[in-house]
């Protein structure tokens, strides 16, 4: 909000002080410029470039051409069309390149990509513009765009270099120097500095006590001491704010809670937030507050509650971001409460463009095979493959795919996902995959394929602490010797096998061998 205050603040000045001249040098001339320039003043966009359309092509418009173009792209930038604004700074910029107002015309092209999101472009304008013009009475604000630019990349140390340099050069010409200088105190907290951000936000307390940011220093310098686990001194500021400023009482409220777990002190911290919640029940961090109370009551195995708050958020705010984290908290309530048809439902609610819909999917995979919809679970995990994914989540993809072939009996299928599992850098489902290839050659009646991989398997965990695997691996080759008739190499296996008193183990070689 503050950056496009600004933004809007220069170039309004830039263009009514040019409208306020250009009024008196067309006296006389077919140009109403008092129409255009009260157009722009109240913020008819559409009205200004009417009328600015409207003389193109009359002699005045050719000979002073550059300032109308240039003004047409600054309404159309405050009209948020910021591709056309582009298009015609692109093309003006090379017509007029030594026009009076350049340096506000690469300005707001600037922003205008800025806007679109294409940092680098924007970047590279701005550089343009302090390295053709670095005595620009905008250079001020090209630095503040710089330092907004990289904020929003989270280079938080190019940000604070910037903001510096922005008061090191400007800080008796900035005309918001209160916000610039909260605003780089807050990029000190953002790099973890934190003792250097309460010393920032300290000094601006005693150097602007009525500012309309104290509020924010004093709440931040809290935020600070939490971060530094000085927990007490935390409380002491939270409370202040609590006590003092009611705008921000409920984000105090809930970082009070916050220490108070820290300090081990939950009840505070629930009895604190459940009044909160009685008092403003439409606040914007109730979500958080009723999420938090929810997964405190099911850690504390009042599952019933938990539920009753969670139910609560997709309810009332079924908008918020948290929503999806609420559907997924809840599929895994359900499931644990053995309710697993309930908790696929709250797992299909997930939106297909949020972070953990993928995760969503697996957990839905898992209790698809527990329910044994083993078709169903692998329509699921075919329909994942078709997305972009990291090699990691392909690894163990492809581990699953095999598992439900098998369980399929699709013994082909699952050799072929099982051996590109075993590509992946996951030592664990590499091992695990190298077993399940042995496992599937066992079902083909590839006795000695599946031998030579469980015999090759073993002798590679024997280092490792797969012990539950190693001893599995040797159960099965020597069901292998027992399919190839020979009893002597599989009885051998099963009296080591006893030997090592591996209870599971050691029970089952008991069996095999009196058989």
């Amino acid at each position: 909000m503050a950056r496009k205050k600004i933004i809007f603040v220069f170039s309004f000045l830039f263009i009514l002080s040019s409208l306020i001249k250009s009024s008196c040098l067309y006296a006389g001339y077919n140009i109403d410029i008092q129409n255009i320039k009260q157009a722009f003043m109240e913020r008819q966009y559409d009205t200004a470039l009417s009328l600015i359309d409207k003389y193109t092509g009359k002699s005045n418009y050719v000979k002073n051409k550059s300032f109308f173009v240039f003004l047409k792209a600054e309404c159309l930038y405050q009209k948020k069309d910021y591709d056309a604004c582009i298009n015609i700074l692109e093309d003006s910029l090379k017509k007029f390149p030594k026009n009076k107002y350049i340096d506000q015309a690469i300005f707001t092209l600037g922003n205008a990509y800025l806007q679109k999101g294409n940092y680098d472009k924007a970047l590279d304008v701005f550089n343009q513009l302090l390295e053709k013009y670095p005595g620009s009475k905008i250079a001020k604000d090209v630095f503040y765009q710089k330092a907004k630019i990289f904020v929003r990349l989270k280079e938080f140390n190019t940000a604070r270099q910037l903001y510096e340099e922005l008061l090191s050069k400007y800080k008796n010409k900035l005309p918001d120097l209160e916000r610039i200088l909260i605003e780089s105190a807050s990029i000190a907290f953002k790099q973890k500095n934190y003792d250097i951000a309460i010393k920032e936000f300290e000094d601006f307390i005693k150097q602007f006590p009525k500012s309309r940011f104290l509020d924010e220093a004093i709440y931040m310098t809290g935020m600070c001491y939490y971060n530094l686990e000085r927990y007490k001194e935390a409380l002491l500021v939270f409370d202040k704010i609590i006590n003092t400023y009611p705008g921000r009482a409920i984000w105090a409220s809930y970082n009070k809670a916050l220490t108070y777990m820290a300090l081990n002190e939950a009840s505070k911290a629930v009895l604190l937030l459940e009044n909160y919640k009685k008092e403003f029940p439409k606040n914007i961090l109730m979500p958080d507050i009723l999420y938090w109370l929810a997964d405190y009551y099911f850690s504390n195995n009042k599952t019933d509650k938990a539920i009753l708050y969670l139910k609560e958020i997709v309810e009332e705010f079924s908008h918020d971001d948290i929503a999806q984290d609420v559907y997924m908290k809840l599929g895994e309530i359900y499931y644990e409460k053995g309710d697993k048809n309930q908790a696929l439902i709250y797992y299909d609610s997930i939106k297909d463009n949020d972070p953990i819909y993928l995760e969503s999917r697996l957990k839905k995979v898992d209790i698809l095979l527990e329910l044994n919809k083993h078709q169903e679970a692998l329509d699921v995990l075919l329909n994942i493959k078709k997305e972009k994914l990291d090699k990691s989540i392909l690894q163990d993809l492809y581990f699953r795919l095999g598992r439900t072939y098998i369980l399929l009996k699709k013994w082909h299928k699952a050799l072929d996902a099982f051996r590109k599992a075993e590509k992946g850098s996951n030592l664990d489902i590499v091992l695990k995959s190298t077993f399940q290839i042995g496992e599937s050659f066992y079902y083909l009646k590839k006795y000695k394929e599946s031998l030579s991989v469980f015999d090759s398997l073993q002798r590679k965990l024997i280092p490792t602490n797969h012990i539950d695997l190693y001893y599995q691996a040797q159960l099965n080759m020597a069901k292998c010797y027992e399919q190839l008739k020979d009893k002597e190499k599989a009885g051998l296996i099963y009296t080591q096998l006893i030997k090592n008193n591996i209870e599971k183990y050691s029970e089952i070689a008991r069996e095999r061998r009196r058989r």
